[in-house]
């Protein structure tokens, strides 16, 4: 499997053949015997079906990104992975930091070690029943599916032949690298401290509609459309769901996003086309259709992370979190009651930053 490293820049071990364990060796747990902790660097952000061409287009889209992996199911199912060791994981023994520990996520605990997929999937370059692609499989399988005239998908390849296909094409496979500074998030720090004033934000200025700022939005942009990806959850509705956020939140290029219609998993990552802050395939067949359609009039991205305190969203870091989750109100069963307003959990998001670098002055 040419071109497939785990995060510490060593070959993946794929497995050689099923082994035959005893009944008690089989009740032992298959963590002790995993060497690439595929669990703790494969972070699964959302699934989708592939059944038009925007879905198609999706799929590429994504695979744009740094560190961003599919796989796909029998019925066209589509899971999309972050790549990337989670910031508890110890890469070089492959053993996780908290374990055992308060700070070690539910998901983490409870999870069905003895019926592990990860192992099946990740540690081979081509699972029969759930096959990974990167930006070549897909690329070539796109070129094997046909659409009606509505752009629905009416041929696709028979398993076995996609099979044949993605065998031909070693993944290549890069962990997302960790993401550099952020200065609209070091602006905001600064604000919250004290070290500087409030300068306010684009929302304060005013401007005529032939000012570039307004008939030009992309001109002097950041491009934070093509270094986001924001994945919807909705609002949550049981501990279990704010479990879930936490243990997302601890992969390092990783953020939540609060807004009162409901909290995001932000992602960020760098799209392969962008070079500087601009697009290197415009206005050209290999841009995907998700960009074209996209309307910089009406762009979220920039209101959203490129100012540095946007006013409908509240931008969430990990060490910020367990403050926001004690900031919910649940019933004995688990079961969301009362989740503060937007400007409530802004302040305690900022009350938790103002705690750490307390608490990291009084260490240092």
């Amino acid at each position: 499997m040419a071109g497939s490293v785990n995060p510490s820049g060593q070959p993946v071990q794929l497995s050689t053949g099923p082994p035959t364990l005893s009944y008690r060796e089989a009740l032992a747990p298959p963590c002790s015997s995993c060497t690439s902790s595929p669990c703790c660097t494969h972070l699964l952000l959302r699934d989708f079906r592939m059944d038009t061409i925007m879905d198609v287009d999706y799929a590429t889209f994504l695979l744009n990104f740094e560190g961003i992996l599919l796989a796909i199911r029998p019925d066209r199912q589509v899971d999309v992975y972050l790549y990337q060791p989670c910031g508890n994981l110890d890469v070089d023994r492959g053993l996780c930091q908290v374990h055992g520990s308060a700070l070690q996520p539910a998901v983490c605990i409870t999870y069905q070690s003895h019926t592990c997929s990860y192992r099946k999937v990740f540690t081979t370059d081509l699972h029969a029943e759930k096959p990974l692609l990167d930006a070549h499989r897909m690329a070539w399988l796109a070129e094997q599916i046909t659409f009606d005239d509505d752009r629905r998908i009416s041929g696709f390849p028979a398993w076995d032949d996609l099979l044949a296909g993605l065998a031909a094409l070693p993944t290549e496979r890069r962990p997302a690298p960790a993401r550099g500074p952020d200065p609209m998030a070091e602006e905001w720090r600064s604000v919250v401290l004290g070290h500087k004033p409030d300068a306010g934000d684009r929302r304060g200025e005013f401007h005529r509609f032939s000012s570039p700022a307004v008939s030009d939005p992309c001109e002097g942009c950041g491009a934070w459309c093509c270094r986001t990806l924001v994945f919807d959850r909705g609002l949550p509705q049981t501990s279990s769901q704010v479990e879930f956020l936490r243990y997302c939140i601890g992969f390092p290029n990783v953020e939540i996003g609060l807004a009162d219609t409901g909290w995001a998993v932000i992602v960020h990552a760098t799209c392969r086309h962008l070079d500087g802050n601009r697009c290197s395939v415009y206005g050209q067949p290999e841009r995907p259709l998700k960009c074209s359609y996209y309307d910089p009039f009406a762009c979220a991205y920039r209101g959203h992370f490129g100012v540095p305190n946007p006013d409908d969203i509240v931008r969430v870091s990990r060490h910020h979190f367990p403050a926001v989750a004690d900031s919910v109100v649940f019933d004995g069963l688990g079961r969301v009651v009362a989740i503060p307003p937007l400007d409530v959990l802004r302040e305690q998001v900022a009350r938790a930053e103002v705690a750490a670098a307390s608490a990291a002055d009084r260490t240092s």
